[in-house]
């Protein structure tokens, strides 16, 4: 080993990946890599762990500043936590965009380096020029796949630079028995590492465990041996070392997975449907990035969409069949990389853009638990680039041997140059977020309120409801208010169905999407304008003029009452004009009673004396009210299956004096002091251990007109690509089907209310 060296090998990594991610160095602390739909989104995480840490002191995992009130859990959302907490100096010190920046070439750099690193090691153990391993490094770290990732605007995924060395360590581990708790514990600390980067890639490490194990073991069994004998105790050491290590350090992010889904269940698969989309040609693999220089104007027209994420270079893909004729010790590697480019096809094959029937090992991999929420075969594109690195670096090592020998420098130069050439993704396309001055007119208003930013949407993955302004997101780093809408990787339906309901919201989200209102429809809008106003605490309405729909511009100005106040060349901004009084009942059957409910109740019902209720159906329920630092009794009529039952109540997590309910309606009073409470949306949530209803509830269980009666509560919701896309059939409150395209069937035991099966039809 060789610090001195390893250091002006860093240097010329990090110098390289500057010079490819041009124009970004001219632009650092301005512009940040990539096309807008995605760049502004992902910068903003950086912003959310500084600001939830150092000035809301929250946990960083979830917040209520998007989707509000009804929140996002970020682990879901690709929140790349570890990169915001190594931003943290330069936000401090600079600014946030380059605090982005200077992470995306840490990230190139890094993943060169950890390649370079990975590759030493197995040319050394080869006997082979150790020189060549700087090639596969600058493959793996600064190659086609990852610089059209920063083309994209996607730095999460340019972030696996962890994953080399956590394969160090894999394969140190069963070459010698004796490092296998040293590593092991190494091993466990890069799988942390990389998921608290990005988790699907994670999953994808176990994925190149059991292959690169299983590998050994079949080679073991050939003669003649070149490897050690896995030795059975050691592998036992290695992996609950990497097991203790990781789920230590994992902890938090597993447990938030595991609450996360026995709420809202596994909804990480929801987009699988969309999965063929995000899958490799098996064209793609010979034809370059649309945006290199040169080669990208045969590729630019062409059919299909993953183009730029499944080409390793015509130069490495000749070494490796090279290496893997030439040398044993690379057809692991050449192997592995065939395995995964099998995994980045997808479900199904797909040849220059047309999906024959003929199945692919992913298909197999989506019916494997916490494989399956990968969803995105494509990105497998990490390993298979890794792998075909390391195979191609025997052949370039060996072909730098004969140049050496044969004095044919040139033409191993022009080789060099070649394979550097196909790799180019320039120029880099970059997007502005510099903020635009409308947001430092109410920035320093004091108070917790949220604006109203038009165009308005919530997006999950590929599922959009509403429209977007792909910069609003991050330009909440400049005005630190909360949003309506929001950008997130995957999230519970519920998140999506909550503002789809609500009166409004729901108008604004119908005329972006170019249908219309009739007068009915607009009238009671009207009437629930000024509630939408008070509950979310609105002060201010922005409207991007270029985005936003003319009808949506008019709308929003008919039923809102507002003065124009500010006006630069693309938004303008509103001031609501109107007190907003307190309303001092909530009708839970009532329309605009699904403001103040979350997901954890069910739907308003009538009582026999003609009022609405809703039952609790979580342990812990949730409900939001809007009210000011004061002092207020709340009464309420409350009933328990069980007499005598406790719940407890806390109001934005203070303990309030619990109360007891009874199995008949009683009236409750909650006396809660101004020190609990805040001006705009408070929190309330009721606690109590959940019960079955008896044959005395009041519901109405009868299924249509058939006399039966459900043995359980059963609801069932959907609604269309407009709406968010999503189906349901809740049974007991939870949903219990997959949400996908087609007839879906679920029987039920007539007695004990238990589902028996889960079936689907198709629909095409």
């Amino acid at each position: 080993m060789n610090p001195r060296r390893d250091f002006f090998i860093l240097l010329a990594y990090s110098a390289l990946a500057l010079a490819l991610t041009f124009p970004l160095i001219s632009n650092f602390s301005t512009h940040v890599a990539g096309v807008e739909t995605d760049a502004p989104t992902l910068a903003w995480n950086l912003w959310w762990v500084k600001y939830s840490i150092f000035n809301l002191r929250v946990s960083p995992l979830a917040t209520d500043y998007l989707f509000y009130p009804v929140g996002i859990d970020l682990v879901a959302y690709t929140l790349t936590l570890f990169n915001g907490l190594l931003s943290l100096p330069i936000q401090f010190t600079t600014n946030l965009i380059a605090a982005n920046n200077a992470l995306v070439i840490f990230s190139l750099t890094l993943s060169a380096f950890g390649m370079y690193l990975l590759a030493r090691d197995r040319l050394h153990r080869a006997r082979l020029d150790e020189r060549a391993a700087l090639f596969a490094g600058a493959l793996y770290g600064l190659g086609s796949y990852h610089l059209n990732y920063v083309a994209l605007g996607r730095p999460e995924l340019v972030a696996n630079q962890w994953m080399p060395f956590y394969f160090f360590y894999l394969i140190r581990a069963l070459e010698s028995p004796r490092r296998a708790l040293k590593s092991g514990a190494m091993a466990g600390l890069y799988l942390a590492l990389t998921a608290w980067t990005e988790i699907s890639l994670a999953a994808f490490l176990i994925v190149l465990t059991a292959l690169y194990l299983g590998w050994r073991v079949y080679e073991m069994r050939r003669p003649p041996v070149e490897f050690s004998r896995v030795s059975p105790r050691s592998v036992l050491i290695f992996f609950a070392a990497l097991a203790f290590v990781a789920l230590i350090a994992l902890a938090p992010l597993w447990l938030d997975i595991i609450a996360d889904v026995d709420r809202f269940g596994d909804y990480w698969t929801l987009n699988a449907p969309r999965t063929p989309i995000l899958s490799a040609d098996l064209f793609g693999f010979f034809l370059p990035a649309s945006i290199n220089p040169l080669l990208g104007r045969l590729t630019q027209n062409l059919p299909f969409q993953t183009i730029n994420y499944s080409f390793a270079g015509f130069i490495p893909l000749a070494l490796t069949i090279w290496s893997v004729a030439r040398f044993r010790a690379a057809r692991a590697w050449g192997a592995l990389a065939f395995i995964f480019a099998l995994l980045m096809l997808g479900p199904a094959l797909s040849i220059f853009g047309a999906t024959t029937s003929l199945p692919m090992p992913f298909a197999l991999a989506q019916q494997i638990p916490i494989l399956k929420a990968t969803r995105f075969p494509i990105r497998f594109n990490a390993l298979f680039v890794m792998t075909l690195a390391l195979a191609a670096s025997y052949g370039a090592a060996e072909l730098a041997r004969r140049a050496r020998e044969t004095n044919r420098a040139k033409i191993f130069a022009a080789v060099a140059v070649i394979a550097l050439f196909e790799q180019l993704a320039l120029p880099l396309p970059l997007t502005d977020l510099r903020a635009p001055a409308v947001y430092e007119q109410f920035r320093d208003d004091p108070g917790d309120f949220a604006i109203l930013e038009l165009p308005l949407g919530w997006r999950s993955s590929v599922t959009v409801q509403g429209k977007l302004d792909p910069r609003a997101q991050f330009f909440q780093s400049a005005h630190l208010k909360r949003l309506l809408g929001g950008t997130t990787s995957r999230s519970p339906q519920f998140k999506f169905q909550y503002f789809n309901e609500l009166p409004v919201l729901n108008s604004i989200v119908a005329l972006e999407t170019g249908q219309e209102l009739d007068a009915a429809r607009r009238g009671l809008d009207r009437e629930a304008a000024l509630e939408i106003l008070r509950f979310f605490n609105i002060h201010h309405v922005i409207i991007n003029r270029a985005l936003t729909d003319p009808n949506v511009q008019a709308y929003v100005t008919e039923i809102f009452p507002l003065q124009e106040v500010f006006r630069d060349n693309e938004r303008t901004l509103y001031r609501v004009t109107t007190a907003l009084a307190t309303r001092g009942q909530v009708d839970a059957r009532a329309d605009l009673a699904r403001l103040n409910f979350d997901d954890g109740w069910g739907r308003a019902q009538l009582s026999s004396d003609n009022f609405g209720y809703r039952w609790a159906t979580a342990s812990d329920a949730r409900m939001w009210l809007p009210l000011t630092r004061a002092d207020y009794r709340i009464s309420f009529l409350a009933q328990t299956p069980r007499y005598q039952q406790k719940i407890s109540v806390r109001i934005n997590g203070n303990a309030l004096d619990p109360i007891v309910g009874e199995d008949s309606w009683n009236a409750q009073t909650l006396h809660v002091p101004s020190i609990f409470l805040r001006n705009g949306l408070n929190e309330v949530v009721f606690s109590t251990e959940l019960a079955p209803l008896d044959s005395t509830r009041q519901d109405d269980y009868a299924i249509g007109g058939t006399g039966a009666q459900a043995p359980v509560d059963i609801a069932a919701t959907g609604a269309g690509f407009n709406a968010g896309s999503f189906g349901e059939i809740f049974v007991a409150g939870r949903n219990v089907i997959e949400n996908k395209r087609g007839y879906q069937l679920v029987a039920i035991d007539s007695q004990t209310g238990r589902v028996d099966r889960v079936g689907a039809g198709r629909c095409d």
